[in-house]
């Protein structure tokens, strides 16, 4: 039988004299080590738990309760709307193999009743974590702990993944003689299902009458079901996200809600939050029932807003739910801080909502959601601070090395997207388009607008959406799109659509490849071109298009099994194919593509061959530009000399080379001159200065940076299509892949002569 609860009095906290300084001391530190993170990545994160892995709503239900749990917002039963964020432990987007602590933020609306000074909003937030205890236990622990971090804010990742592996290790090793270590968890937690893992408040906080520590226990079927599922990090950089919204997608998530009363003044401190309370002395006991029914977890208007716009704080709170002890003092101050500081940084408002419907909609039947496969769950199963060389090593798995960038250039995603995106393209007045290729899955759209809200509009229509693989014998190649491989405007109001007609990149559909010409001011398809069998052979994969500034000539690159130059007469329709097997459109034989530290090879061993995939022209149309994405060559060549009155060999003689560069995917010749080039073997993109590349920006979320588009105020933009996940080289990687777009900030022209 559990021990009586006692009660809350305001001397059982005692605070420390120099308490104050302190606090100061963790917002400096801290506030540092984020802008360090922020140059790293071009963008301002949360200082702790900035990847999110599920963003969702639902619904608190509290039961009627006995008196001691029967406190505050829990002293009815009632029933209170929720948003609830999961995420990642790190200070910075790091990939999903240096698995650290979670956490669970909860905010409760309608939350009526005497609240904290400063906060005027009903609701109530709960900041939960993995971990019974906060390792550090006090604010000068957090300041200690916190210094550590912040110097080794630049450690690459990989010794932030070894660490990590370390301190999962050395945990297991205790769990099996009957121990167990928080801050080696803090560290080095395992690869479990985000959904499966229970999380805990870590600190005291009144409990009305009485002090309490709360918790929220997985409580559903599916949940229990999870329980041994384990990620294999190396198949998935984002598989904790991936297997959250896959969950989500197919179940309903209930979590129990417990609180763990204070019943021991001496066993239980208030003041030293790394002290675990005994739960056979004080069991955590159930207080209300969190449903979050099925949804789509990753909705890119409601993660934008959760994100980068929502504040989840502890100092958000009734008072007679107010965080008790040192650490909490401390947080109550330091996350106002933080916060202060990312959306200063980021030029964004914060925003505590004070109801639900403040929060945007899940965007689940609007968006690519439909036919996304799940990730497999056969993946595989699976005093730490006292060795101290190790326990700073650890520290440093909180912020990282991730991101580096030009001066003043700066990625920020755009959207977000549940399958795999290639082409962008944007309108002179800033309309944005994507385009979705049918590769690994049967994308439900080929060509979309994305709209305000964030949502994707079949473009031109749903008619023209309307292809599916499982209906290829039903509908006419002509009149849908098959397999969209890029979209470009031509500057004449005009978008044109690239059609390779080859889903899988494989065997051509019989008629399906084409240009299709769509007029942005009515939304209709004005024009369609077919590429007839003799220009698109069998094996050709139509790749990307550019064009003359009188758009009267489109030039296509052919990156499949025989690279060319593919040149059309956007007025007539008819095409020719030049330098059709010249070794500058051919892949490069010795070309090794490595990517994550290794060569890039599909399950049988074949490596990515692909022939001359990006191309760019120059402002004046003289020039064109290109290169084979197996490859480290840019080549060009005088525009007047791809006419189809020109021989072969006049041709050929007149290729030059540019450059030696990277594998490169996307070029891009920006209306500024600056021909910018993905190089998806770092994730990151450069630029052409004379006969050398330079870096404009690597960050480790473009995984496989592909097309490039650019706005009307020179913004460019560039999707990243993971081309590298994708199960042609994982196998156990899902047919569905979400993706993204991002854009940066024109980079200035390099002083050297311009391409």
């Amino acid at each position: 039988m559990s021990a009586a609860p006692l009660r809350y009095r305001s001397e059982i906290e005692a605070v420390d004299p120099d308490e104050q300084a302190t606090i100061e001391s963790i917002i400096a530190g801290m506030t540092g080590q984020s802008e360090v993170v922020e140059k790293r990545e071009g963008h301002a994160v949360r200082a702790s738990h900035a990847k999110s892995s599920a963003c969702v709503t639902g619904e608190l239900v509290i039961p009627d309760l006995p008196p001691e749990l029967a406190q505050g917002l829990f002293a009815k039963p009632g029933r209170y709307p929720v948003a609830v964020r999961f995420a990642q432990g790190p200070g910075e987007t790091l990939g999903d193999r240096v698995s650290t602590h979670r956490g669970m933020s909860i905010k409760i609306f309608g939350a009526e009743g005497e609240r904290l000074p400063g906060h005027d909003a009903p609701v109530q937030d709960f900041v939960l974590a993995t971990g019974t205890t906060f390792p550090s236990g006090t604010a000068q622990g957090f300041l200690r702990d916190g210094t550590v971090i912040s110097g080794a804010a630049g450690a690459p990742e990989l010794l932030k993944s070894a660490v990590s592996s370390a301190a999962r290790n050395f945990n297991r090793v205790l769990h099996a003689f009957g121990a167990g270590s928080d801050k080696a968890d803090f560290f080095g937690h395992p690869f479990s299902h985000p959904l499966a893992d229970s999380y805990f408040s870590q600190t005291a906080l009144r409990w009305g009458d009485h002090v309490a520590k709360l918790g929220a226990v997985p409580a559903s079927p599916a949940q229990a079901a999870l329980a041994d599922w384990r990620l294999d990090p190396h198949q998935d950089e984002d598989g904790f996200r991936h297997a959250a919204v896959a969950a989500f997608a197919d179940h309903d998530i209930v979590f129990e809600l417990r609180a763990q009363l204070w019943t021991d003044a001496e066993g239980q401190p208030i003041e030293d939050a790394s002290v675990d309370w005994p739960v056979a002395q004080s069991p955590y006991r159930t207080i209300g029932t969190i449903r979050l029914p099925r949804q789509n977890a990753y909705s890119p208007e409601r993660v934008r807003f959760f994100d980068e716009v929502m504040i989840f704080r502890p100092a958000h709170s009734l008072a007679a739910h107010r965080p008790l002890g040192s650490v909490n003092r401390a947080r109550l101050q330091v996350y106002r801080a933080l916060s202060a500081f990312r959306h200063r940084e980021n030029n964004v408002a914060e925003r505590n909502p004070a109801s639900i419907d403040e929060i945007p909609r899940a965007t689940a039947d609007r968006t690519l959601r439909a036919g996304t496969a799940r990730p497999d769950s056969r993946l595989v199963p699976g005093r730490f601070a006292a060795v101290s060389a190790l326990a700073a090593i650890g520290a440093a798995l909180a912020v990282g090395a991730a991101v580096r960038s030009r001066r003043g250039v700066r990625l920020r995603e755009e959207a977000r997207f549940d399958h795999q995106v290639t082409g962008v393209a944007v309108a002179a007045d800033g309309r944005r388009f994507v385009n979705f290729p049918r590769w690994t899955d049967d994308a439900p759209i080929s060509v979309a607008e994305i709209m305000p809200d964030g949502g994707l509009r079949p473009y031109p229509n749903a008619r023209w959406n309307a292809w599916r693989n499982a209906r290829a014998t039903e509908l006419a190649v002509g009149e849908h799109f098959v397999c969209v491989q890029s979209i470009v405007p031509d500057g004449h109001g005009n978008l044109w659509v690239l059609d390779p007609g080859a889903p899988g990149n494989e065997r051509i559909v019989e008629g399906a490849p084409k240009l299709v010409r769509v007029d942005l001011a009515t939304d209709r398809v004005t024009k369609v071109i077919p590429v007839p069998g003799d220009v698109a052979l069998q094996g050709t994969y139509l790749n990307d298009i550019r064009f003359s500034p009188d758009g009267r000539i489109g030039y296509i690159t052919d990156s499949g099994a025989r690279g060319a130059i593919i040149v059309v007469d956007l007025e007539t329709g008819a095409s020719h194919r030049a330098l059709d097997g010249h070794p500058s459109t051919q892949p490069e034989g010795d070309i090794v593509v490595e990517i994550d530290g290794r060569p890039l090879r599909r399950p049988d061993g074949r490596q990515p061959f692909f022939a001359a995939d990006g191309i760019a022209i120059s402002a004046d149309g003289r020039t064109l530009y290109w290169q084979a994405l197996t490859g480290r060559t840019l080549y060009a060549i005088d525009t007047d000399l791809l006419r189809a009155s020109v021989s072969e060999p006049e041709r050929a003689g007149g290729v030059r080379k540019v450059a030696e560069t990277c594998v490169a995917d996307g070029l891009w010749m920006s209306r500024a001159g600056v021909l910018y080039v993905t190089s998806p073997t770092d994730s990151s993109i450069k630029r052409l200065n004379g006969d050398r590349l330079d870096l404009v920006l690597t960050d480790r979320r473009l995984r496989w940076p592909d097309t490039f588009a650019e706005g009307p105020d020179g913004r460019i933009f560039v999707t990243a299509s993971r081309i590298q996940d994708t199960n042609w080289f994982k196998a156990t990687a899902p047919a569905s892949l979400p993706t993204h777009l991002f854009s940066f900030d024109p980079a200035p022209a390099p002083q050297g002569p311009r391409p």
